[in-house]
């Protein structure tokens, strides 16, 4: 009987144990719960004003007087869109994006921004206006949602759901400008292939084996690839191949496993690479950056012309440093960017006796013929040869 007695008072102090515990966790969670409506309606409520504050500067915008003006409220935009689309986020789904809106408030920032950098005419103006009319449909279902949290009639749960509504029903505002967000930047094709016909993947599979060096037969067909540069994808050896659809030409590729003892010294690997460029067809080519490993070279490549270096037109090789074979290459931005071009002489001399000339992409993808001025600590700088401004600055 005292045994069943203590095995029952046993069993009563676990529950009781065992609803503390339950209690204390649930305790934890509400307050998690509490935290985290508490953040969400933070978060909106800044989110609120950062949207506003793009909306007050576009208005200003439209009637900023000077390039100072347009450079000062052009900069604020810049930053408050910035914020906003951090702030974005927090209200996406599990990826992260919301296309519509997330593309606009990037668009509108990075549009002027680059007024405040080039100036504004009538077109910018209109263009400045649509924006505006844009944005009041954003400030608004934004400020709507915000109201609605605030005297409780949604939940902060259900903000997720609310902005993919909001996110569905944003409207598009195509701009063509100079910058990363260009309208213009979504019908670019590539340079190299736009005109060349279409190959049979018969053809392009003997393409591929020559690129590799390789026999056909230890290749197959491994599917095919879309986008702006369409593919055949071929597989074997260890090799990955992209061969493109016009022209057969290597877009990339890749062997798996290469760990062999190095052999060959950096020097001599690098001169490997460039006598398989030139003999596979990519001539002109010009040794910008290599870095040595333990068991590859890693090379990059561009084209040079008329004393003049082409940023845009790269390759990337990777050679072994077993033997001096090629291993893998990306030639995708060399397809997308080699044409035919007729460079004029430079509008402006460089001061710096150690400059070149070269052609390098602006934010917008048009190409800009700049002085190339080494800086201190291995950085450069890339003036515009036609106006002195600077474009870029790169460090290495």
């Amino acid at each position: 009987m005292k045994k069943h007695t203590t095995l029952i008072l046993f069993l009563a102090l676990l529950a009781c144990v065992g609803f503390a515990a339950a209690g204390h966790y649930m305790k934890i969670a509400e307050e998690y719960e509490e935290y985290k409506k508490t953040e969400l309606t933070q978060a909106l409520g800044r989110l609120s004003s950062h949207v506003s504050a793009m909306g007050q500067n576009l208005k200003k915008l439209q009637n900023a007087d000077g390039q100072t003006g347009v450079f000062s409220t052009a900069s604020e935009i810049s930053y408050h869109s910035r914020s906003a689309g951090e702030l974005l986020s927090m209200f996406a789904g599990q990826d992260g994006k919301l296309d519509n809106i997330d593309l606009y408030v990037d668009k509108a920032g990075d549009y002027c921004l680059s007024l405040g950098r080039g100036g504004m005419d009538a077109s910018d103006a209109e263009n400045v206006r649509t924006l505006g009319q844009a944005h009041e449909k954003l400030e608004s279902g934004i400020n709507d949602l915000l109201s609605r949290v605030i005297n409780g009639t949604l939940e902060t749960k259900d903000l997720e759901s609310e902005f993919s509504k909001l996110d569905s029903s944003f409207p598009d505002v195509p701009l063509t400008y100079d910058g990363a967000y260009s309208d213009h930047l979504k019908d670019r094709s590539p340079s190299l292939t736009s005109t060349l016909e279409k190959m049979a993947p018969e053809k392009a599979l003997t393409n591929a084996a020559w690129y590799l060096s390789l026999p056909e037969s230890s290749l197959r067909a491994a599917g095919e690839s879309s986008g702006a540069s369409p593919c055949y994808i071929y597989q074997g050896e260890g090799y990955t191949v992209f061969i493109t659809k016009a022209g057969g030409l290597p877009v990339f590729f890749s062997k798996q496993g290469q760990n062999e003892s190095a052999r060959l010294s950096c020097e001599q690997a690098l001169d490997a690479a460039s006598k398989w460029l030139e003999a596979h067809g990519f001539s002109d080519m010009q040794n910008i950056n290599a870095d040595c490993g333990e068991y590859e070279l890693y090379a990059e490549y561009c084209y040079s012309s008329q004393n003049v270096l082409f940023y845009p037109d790269k390759v990337r090789l990777t050679v072994s440093l077993a033997d001096g074979t090629v291993t893998g290459m990306d030639a995708s931005e060399f397809i997308m960017n080699h044409k035919s071009r007729l460079i004029n002489a430079p509008a402006l001399t460089s001061k710096n006796e150690s400059s070149r000339l070269c052609v390098i992409h602006s934010p917008g993808k048009n190409e800009v013929l700049c002085w190339e001025e080494p800086l201190q600590g291995g950085a450069f700088s890339y003036r515009d040869a036609a106006t002195g401004e600077q474009i870029d600055v790169r460090v290495d």
